[in-house]
Parts: structure tokens; C-alpha cells; sequence
């Protein structure tokens, strides 16, 4: 009876002990199991920054936003914002625009929830923020490279590494070509007159010359004003027919309007009333540089003779012909011009003139060369103007005094006296009073003996 005491009791502490262990580990392991099924379903994590929208430099704070779990959380960021402390929020500055992204990460009890949030990074353009050149002046620059408003003119300067700089400018002789006194000359580097580069006379009378906008005019008048009608230049230059003048070698039957203007049909004269006027004036180039009627010669001595004509008629007068008669001895010298211009011809059998206007004039001036004198007297020279049927003529004398008495003349005497010298009858006069001086002498020097 006792043993089956024991047994039942022995069995029943077998079961009890079983019991007793699985509700000892159910105490211990149930509640550790229910908290591991409640944080892992209700353990809830989330992130925003703020602004969501920010500019470069600007401070981004990532907050989180976390439930459930223990209530303890451990906070790690990553990514786009991280920090060594373990904070619920996370500050970043971003100088570079872009989109970032802020990793979360939260640890409560063991286990893990993560997030993600995100900003977008606009780049803030500081303005004024460098002065740079921009073509040859100084403008200011916004922080993002775009140009704004002007910093510094450059003018006068050149702009160089971001600064306005003054060249010095490297001389140069012959820097460019301008007109000068009618003509195109150089110009140095300092706007100053170096040599010519080209003349812009072109020898011809008939144009006007001169320089205009860097380059030479040579503007062709055909009117009278720069040369005269029937001149070589005029009948080279100048369309001639039809100018109511017959010049330039014109005929009746190449030019009859031209050729019949100023002549009567029946005599071949102008028919205008007036006349040819002709002056004729001489003057010793070894004693005087006066223009005379009377002039003394010796002999080998050279004269220069002026010849004027004039039209003194109401038209024109074309193919005028002067020429000049010289006494036998007195020789053409050359040295032929016409008003001022050396020219080719030979005055003595006659010159054409060509045209000469109403109420012009033309002069023409030759050299002439005594030869031997013997006999002392008064020569004749004659100038001769004609025109159709229309003539005039003026004559100079010459006085002739042979070499013999030109040599009594003091060396570097006045002109006057040497002139006095050339009258034999002032030598008569002076001859007769040196002997009456020495008879009146002679006589009280005897008185006194």
C-alpha cells in the first residue's frame, strides 16, 4: 500500500516536473517572443528635408519621423547628410546644385527600418561676385559666369588680365597716306608729315589738281578758267568743236560753226570792231632789270625782250600770230616763253598764239645777243601782231655804243655813269673845261714867277 503510495505519488511529480519547466521557459521565452512579433510589424520610419527645395550653401535639415518599436532608436544618416552623433535629424549644406538623397537608418530593440528623403539643390547666383574683361572693357560677373553691368571702360586702353592696361604704340615711319598741299603724302604713327608718296599735278593746264579724300582730282575744265582755248593741252584734253572758237588746226569744213563765228564771209576779217594792241619792252641784263623802251647795248651783250597782245576786239581772236624783226646786228638768243612756260618756236618767222579771248592777253619773252659794234647809233626792233586782216606792230630803239668806249667806263661804276660815258658829246664837254682849267692854271702860275 505504501509502495503504491509512493508510485502514484513518484508519477505525479513526474508529470509536475515537465510542467513546471515548460511554464518556467514560458515565463521567460513568451514575453521576449510577443515583443519581437510587436516591433518588427509596428516599427515604422520615414524622412523629409526641409525646404524640400533649397539653394546652393543653404542649410537642409533631415528630419525623421519614427513609430513604433521599443521607444529606443538608434539613428544613423548616411548618403547625402551624415554625422557621428546619433540624432534624429541630420544638417548639410550643399555648394553644388543637384538632387541629394539623405539615407535613414533606425535601430530599436534589434531590428532595423530604413528610409530615404530627398532634396533639390538649386544653384544661387551671387551677383557682382568677379570683374572680368568682356571685349576691351570691364563687366561684373554673377557667382554663375553670366555677364552684368559695366565694371570699367577700357577706352583709350586695352583690357588685359581682367584690368585695364595702356599699350604703348610702336612707332612706324610710313603708317599711313593722307593729302597734303594738293598732294599724297605719308604720315608717321604720330599723325606727322613724313614724304611724299605721290604728286597730283599732272602737267596738264587744263585740269584743276589737287587731293581729295586720300586720292588725287584732276578734274579736266574746258571752259577757259584753266587753260586757254586752242592751247596744246586744250586741243589734247578738250572736245573743241562746237566751242564757237576756230582753234585747234580746225577748218571750215570740219568745224564751220566754229570757223565762221568771228569772220565776215567777204574780207576774211573779225567782225567786230576793235583791234590787236601790241607792246614791245627790252631791257640790258647786264645793267639794268627794268623793262624799257630805250635801252643801251655794247657789244656781246645780252637783252630780254617782253612782247604783250591783247585783243582789244568783242569776240575772239583765234591763230594770232606775233613775230619779231631784229636789225642786222642783234641775233635770236632763244629762250622763248609764253606767259612764263618755255616753249618751242621761233619768233622771228612767227609764232601762233592760238586763241585769245576778248580783252585777254598773252606774253611772250625772248633773248636777243648783240654781235660786233664798230660804229656807235640807234637800232629798230620791231614786234608784229596779226589776226585776219587786222595788224599792229610796236617798235623799241636800241642804242649802240662800240666797244672801244665801253671799255673807258670805270670798273663797278654806277649805271648812270657808265651811261654818261657812252655819250661821246659829254666827252667833248668835259674835254673842253679840263682845258680851260689848265689855261687858267698855267697863266697864274706864270703871273706869280
Amino acid at each position: 500500500m505504501k509502495n503504491k503510495q509512493i508510485s502514484s505519488y513518484l508519477g505525479k511529480k513526474a508529470i509536475l516536473i515537465p510542467l513546471s519547466m515548460i511554464f518556467f521557459l514560458s515565463i521567460l521565452l513568451v514575453p521576449q517572443i510577443a515583443g519581437a512579433m510587436i516591433y518588427y510589424n509596428n516599427l515604422t520610419v520615414s524622412c523629409y528635408a526641409n525646404p524640400s527645395s533649397a539653394d546652393t550653401n543653404q542649410p537642409v535639415n533631415f528630419i525623421s519621423n519614427v513609430s513604433g518599436g521599443t521607444g529606443n532608436y538608434t539613428y544613423i544618416w548616411s548618403g547625402a547628410c551624415s554625422t557621428s552623433v546619433y540624432s534624429s535629424n541630420c544638417i548639410a549644406l550643399f555648394s553644388q546644385a543637384g538632387n541629394y538623397t539623405a539615407n535613414l537608418s533606425v535601430n530599436s530593440g534589434g531590428y532595423t527600418a530604413t528610409a530615404n528623403c530627398n532634396v533639390n539643390v538649386n544653384q544661387k547666383c551671387i551677383s557682382h561676385a568677379s570683374a572680368k574683361c568682356a571685349g576691351n572693357d570691364i563687366y561684373w560677373y554673377d557667382s554663375c559666369g553670366n555677364v552684368q553691368d559695366l565694371y570699367q571702360s577700357c577706352q583709350g586702353q586695352t583690357c588685359s588680365g581682367n584690368s585695364c592696361v595702356v599699350i604703348q604704340p610702336v612707332y612706324t615711319k610710313n603708317y599711313k597716306k593722307a593729302c597734303y598741299k594738293g598732294s599724297i603724302y605719308w604720315y608717321d604713327s604720330n599723325n606727322s608729315v613724313q614724304d611724299l608718296f605721290k604728286d597730283c599735278q599732272d602737267n596738264n593746264q587744263c585740269t584743276v589738281d589737287g587731293c581729295a579724300n586720300n586720292k588725287c582730282e584732276n578734274t579736266l575744265k574746258c571752259d577757259g578758267s584753266a587753260c586757254s582755248m586752242g592751247s596744246d593741252d586744250y586741243c589734247n584734253s578738250c572736245n573743241h568743236i562746237g566751242d564757237g572758237s576756230c582753234n585747234c588746226q580746225e577748218t571750215n569744213a570740219a568745224a564751220p560753226q566754229d570757223c565762221k563765228a568771228n569772220i565776215n564771209e567777204n574780207n576774211n576779217t573779225p567782225a567786230d570792231s576793235g583791234n590787236i594792241d601790241v607792246s614791245l619792252l627790252c631791257k640790258n641784263l647786264a645793267l639794268s632789270s627794268d623793262w624799257s623802251k630805250d635801252v643801251t647795248m655794247s657789244e656781246n651783250q645780252e637783252i630780254s625782250c617782253m612782247i604783250t597782245v591783247k585783243n582789244s576786239t568783242i569776240l575772239k581772236a583765234d591763230n594770232v600770230l606775233v613775230s619779231v624783226q631784229l636789225p642786222n646786228d642783234v641775233a635770236y638768243a632763244d629762250n622763248l616763253q609764253l606767259n612764263g612756260v618755255p616753249i618751242e618756236g621761233d619768233i622771228i618767222s612767227g609764232y601762233n598764239l592760238g586763241l585769245i579771248e576778248s580783252g585777254k592777253s598773252e606774253t611772250v619773252i625772248f633773248n636777243a645777243k648783240t654781235q660786233s659794234i664798230a660804229v656807235q647809233g640807234m637800232k629798230q626792233v620791231t614786234a608784229s601782231a596779226s589776226f585776219g586782216n587786222l595788224l599792229d606792230s610796236d617798235v623799241l630803239s636800241l642804242n649802240f655804243v662800240p666797244s672801244a668806249i665801253e671799255s673807258a667806263a670805270v670798273s663797278g661804276a654806277p649805271v648812270w655813269f657808265s651811261e654818261f660815258l657812252k655819250r661821246w658829246f659829254a666827252w667833248i664837254f668835259v674835254g673842253a673845261i679840263l682845258v680851260f682849267l689848265f689855261i687858267v692854271v698855267f697863266r697864274r702860275l706864270s703871273s706869280e714867277k
